[in-house]
């Protein structure tokens, strides 16, 4: 009974992976999608997404993935999907060099050719606001009844 829960869930998680898979893709003979988008449905570069960007952006803009920009966006982005309370002990520099990181990415970005290309802007971008949401959110200690109404 378990094997067939574990099949039957395989399953699912197989068919919903390449519904993803086919939505820029066709499939070929060997039934792999070709052309296939490797950019997933999530709005944000979720941790199963960081591989796939890293692999676009040595791809497509290898040399920006040599500069410090670019470890500054991947040490902010992996810190948010490995465990986002770290994320708030960042220091005013990290934070300023994250952003700046973005903004240089996002212009490289704009200069590689591709749906693909823009979809990972995209994300970027929300992955980005997302960030400096959490950041800048500050909760209000001083709530009363009154305040609220």
């Amino acid at each position: 009974m378990k094997r067939q829960i574990l099949k039957v869930a395989i399953l699912m998680v197989l068919a919903a992976t390449t519904a993803v898979q086919v939505k820029a893709g066709v499939r070929n003979e060997e039934g792999t999608v070709a052309g296939a988008n490797k950019v997933q449905s999530s709005k944000l570069i979720a941790k199963e997404g960081i591989n796939n960007f890293v692999g676009f952006m040595s791809e497509n803009a290898h040399k920006f993935t040599k500069k410090a920009e670019w470890n500054d966006v991947l040490t902010v982005l992996n810190s948010y999907n490995q465990n986002s309370p770290s994320l708030m002990k960042l220091s005013d520099e990290q934070k300023n060099k994250f952003n700046e990181g973005v903004a240089k990415l996002q212009e490289k970005l704009a200069k590689v050719k591709g749906e693909e290309a823009s979809a990972w802007n995209e994300k970027l971008s929300f992955t980005a606001k997302t960030i400096n949401f959490l950041w800048n959110f500050t909760p209000s200690t001083n709530v009363t009844e009154e305040s609220v109404e």
